[in-house]
């Protein structure tokens, strides 16, 4: 098992097609599809199903993922920390929904404290990808805003 084969399986259960993973991971459908299967192998689990009408996760697959999401969070945090010219700075990120006061606060947060210190990443992105990013540790904080009428959507997703 390697990190590409884990964050193979990430985009094919984010996009639920191999060709569309493929394309966005820039690898062939056919690569993408062999190293899969070889990481289904080497674990003796089926991660997808594979029907003509399409790819979906196993309870197994499910299973996985969720140890993939953290896994991979952890290993952009190493990369960050070790890889990147700012290895020595803290790091502080924070995922939000697209909305200009969430942008508003990150960048008075960003004026208030030492920029030399810390290296800031502010992800903007859809309220799954918000609540996943706080998750797996890529972002140490989610900004959501939600209407009462979507009050039992965003209760339900904060369980899951």
């Amino acid at each position: 098992m390697n990190i590409n084969q884990i964050k193979y399986v990430i985009a094919v259960a984010d996009s639920n097609s191999m060709r569309e993973a493929a394309s966005r991971l820039f690898v062939s459908q056919p690569a993408l599809s062999v190293s899969i299967r070889e990481l289904e192998n080497e674990l003796g689990i089926v991660i997808f199903d594979r029907t003509s009408k399409g790819i979906t996760l196993t309870d197994d697959g499910r299973e996985f993922l969720t140890y993939a999401k953290k896994a991979v969070g952890q290993y952009a945090i190493l990369e960050d920390r070790y890889l990147s010219k700012g290895g020595d700075r803290e790091r502080f990120s924070v995922s939000a929904q697209h909305y200009n006061i969430a942008v508003k606060a990150f960048a008075e947060t960003v004026r208030r404290f030492e920029p030399e210190r810390y290296l800031f990443e502010l992800h903007e992105t859809k309220t799954k990808e918000v609540l996943r990013d706080v998750g797996n540790m890529r972002s140490e904080i989610g900004i959501l805003a939600f209407s009462r009428s979507g009050e039992a959507v965003m209760k339900k997703l904060l369980r899951e």
